[in-house]
């Protein structure tokens, strides 16, 4: 009796796990599980892809206040640009000489950029309006430049401001640096795309 009772134990012991195996199969699937996770992050990351082409709204927007602007300086965040480009808290135009910064705020832990318009008008709706996801820059090139007809006072030279040609490249970039939208746009005249 003793020696199937005996046969009996060295079977259940063949049968089961030891503690290293044990802990080394579950090391084993956390590495997979790690590798499989970061395959699937970097596939369903935005990096490989571009951004969406330019909405018209938003092409709209900057038709509009860029070929209505007389100067403008470039800033730490983006552009800002001067002229009668304020608008009301309705959202008509107001003739009236006001700013307009297009400016590129960092989110999602400064991987993501967000283009914003702010108004210096006194009826501005917040601290900016949101624009844009995946922008990374803006920029304005200048091509003929006639400085005759916007003359421009020693204080604003002082502060940045530089005539806006009339004519000029708008040029945004996405997050990776690349370009993502431009056009040519004539001030108080026709645009080019």
């Amino acid at each position: 009796m003793s020696e199937s009772r005996f046969r009996a134990n060295s079977i259940s012991r063949a049968c089961g796990f030891t503690l290293i195996e044990v802990l080394v199969s579950t090391v084993i699937g956390v590495i997979l599980v790690v590798a499989v996770l970061g395959v699937l992050r970097n596939l369903l990351r935005n990096e490989s892809m571009p951004p969406p082409a330019i909405s018209s709204i938003l092409a709209e927007q900057l038709r509009h206040d860029f070929s209505n602007a007389k100067y403008f300086r470039k800033t730490s965040r983006g552009v800002e640009i001067l002229g009668p480009v304020s608008r009301s808290a309705a959202g008509d135009l107001l003739w009236t000489p006001g700013s307009v910064a297009f400016e590129v705020r960092r989110v999602n832990e400064g991987e993501t950029g967000v283009l914003t318009r702010r108004d210096s008008s006194p009826n501005e709706r917040g601290a900016g309006e949101l624009l844009w996801l995946g922008v990374g820059g803006v920029q304005v090139d200048s091509f003929v430049l006639d400085e005759s007809d916007l003359p421009i006072s020693p204080q604003a030279k002082a502060q940045g401001w530089q005539p806006l040609a009339s004519s000029f490249e708008l040029s945004l970039f996405d997050d990776r640096g690349n370009l993502w939208h431009r056009e040519s746009i004539v001030r108080n005249g026709v645009v080019r795309q």
